[in-house]
């Protein structure tokens, strides 16, 4: 089996892998870069925080926004798995 043909089944794996990376040290520059262009901070722990330095809920309208766009974007940008799919 060669990697073009490896990489096509590996691909929704390494897809939801870099999602999910938005909350790890390897992912959090999407999840800080989309935080930032909404207004907000993230603290050390990824806690998405307001102005006045409180928490988002995941109620919040803001935060659903910026988990989607942040994840949207490691899976398009990020080479995490990329040697799984033959880049």
């Amino acid at each position: 089996m060669s990697w073009g043909v490896l990489g096509k089944h590996m691909k929704p794996l390494v897809m939801a892998m870099r999602k999910a990376s938005i909350f790890t040290s390897s992912g959090r520059q999407f999840l800080v870069a989309t935080a930032h262009a909404y207004g907000y901070e993230v603290d050390e722990n990824n806690i998405i925080l307001d102005k006045q330095g409180k928490p988002l809920t995941e109620k919040n309208e803001d935060y659903k926004s910026i988990i989607i766009r942040a994840q949207i974007d490691a899976a398009a940008k990020s080479k995490d798995g990329g040697n799984l799919l033959g880049d």
